[in-house]
């Protein structure tokens, strides 16, 4: 009899943990914040196997955020306020579970840093984990609902091109973007590659000398299939020269984003661009798909950075079309997706859902 018991307990015990999520949080956690990340992963359809949740550290080394994670992803909210940060699919604390974590916004996640390298003002070093290097500085998270601009419903006359299909696209669209060269990405300078690809855009259709005529795109062979850098600095040193220049001159380093291709672009306009262009850009959080769209049709593409969803994870790409309310067309920055048409080289058509667009990166003319 005892046996028959024991046997029906350890059942009774095996069912439960297969039935059951496990879940564990940090101490410091209350029941109110575990609800509310239930919550709010539950409605993303996120709440499946199990449950982990953590507090993560401000810049001001305060315990501002929770971060919940499943198998099935991950979300950060604010804690006194429970406001939803953002939500992915891989969770980019994932390596780092046991330390100490850091939220400086979208794309800026850091933990203590376990080098032995000290600051001159002893400040704490943080490891800053899409960069891959060290820091004593946390970016200060900034919460945006969505972005209030005057752009809700498109009332311009439309500038770029519509086909028989109700598709969008800026004008000239294959000569001056698809079929043009650009920086080649070696050092995860997505966001530069994306910046040239604009501004030589911006060149070519709207007359403007936004690029120095030395370092205007090259258009891609038909017999050259860029897939090194070697190749680009050989057979486009335009194009790899503005890439290089954005990067190691103006700072536009690996995994920039809002003010971090604001400021460098700045230093690019003051010492290449002509006043007589009025080149300005302005960014923002959860941009709209009303004002992406807007853009395109006045044939200005945007920027637009991603994060941990989607297809194209942590990259900033060139949106210059658009169809229906949903969907982008965009120039994805790798010379891998290039093909030969048999008269040139061209980068292929890629659409994506405008949902995964966490920043927007707005060019102005004068």
């Amino acid at each position: 009899m005892k046996r028959i018991f024991t046997i029906l307990l350890a059942f009774v015990m095996l069912f439960s943990i297969v039935v059951t999520p496990a879940f564990a949080s940090t101490p410091s956690v209350s029941n109110d914040e575990i609800s509310a990340v239930r919550s709010e992963m539950e409605l993303r359809g996120m709440l499946e196997g199990n449950l982990i949740i953590d507090e993560v550290f401000d810049s001001e080394d305060t315990p501002k955020y929770l971060l919940g994670v499943t198998d099935k992803g991950y979300i950060i909210l604010e804690r006194k306020s429970l406001v939803f940060h953002e939500s992915g699919e891989q969770n980019p604390y994932s390596a780092y579970m046991s330390a100490k974590k850091y939220y400086g916004g979208p794309l800026n996640y850091y933990v203590a840093s376990t080098a032995q390298i000290q600051a001159t003002n002893e400040q704490k070093m943080m490891y800053d984990i899409l960069r891959n290097e060290n820091t004593d500085t946390v970016a200060q998270a900034l919460f945006l609902e969505r972005e209030d601009d005057a752009v809700v419903e498109n009332t311009a006359s439309v500038q770029a091109i519509v086909n028989s299909k109700g598709e969008v696209r800026v004008a000239n669209a294959d000569n001056f973007i698809r079929q043009k060269a650009y920086g080649f990405n070696t050092d995860n300078t997505c966001s530069a590659v994306a910046t040239g690809i604009e501004l030589n855009y911006l060149t070519l259709q709207h007359n403007k000398k936004a690029v120095p005529d030395s370092w205007r795109a090259e258009t891609l062979r038909s017999d050259i299939l860029p897939r090194n850098v070697t190749v680009i600095k050989n057979y486009y040193p335009n194009a790899h020269a503005l890439h290089r220049y954005l990067v190691e001159t103006c700072g536009m380093r690996a995994v920039s984003v809002g003010n971090g291709i604001a400021n460098p672009l700045a230093l690019y306009i003051k010492n290449k661009v002509p006043a007589s262009c009025g080149l300005n850009m302005s960014w923002t959080l959860s941009p709209k798909a009303a004002t992406i769209k807007s853009n395109i049709d006045k044939n200005m593409p945007v920027i637009i950075t991603t994060t941990a969803s989607g297809p194209y994870k942590n990259h900033s790409m060139v949106a210059y079309g658009y169809r229906g309310n949903t969907e982008l067309l965009v120039h994805t920055g790798h010379y891998i997706d290039i093909v030969n048409t048999g008269s040139g080289s061209i980068q292929p058509e890629v659409w994506i859902n405008e949902s995964y667009a966490t920043y927007g990166h707005y060019f102005t003319l004068g």
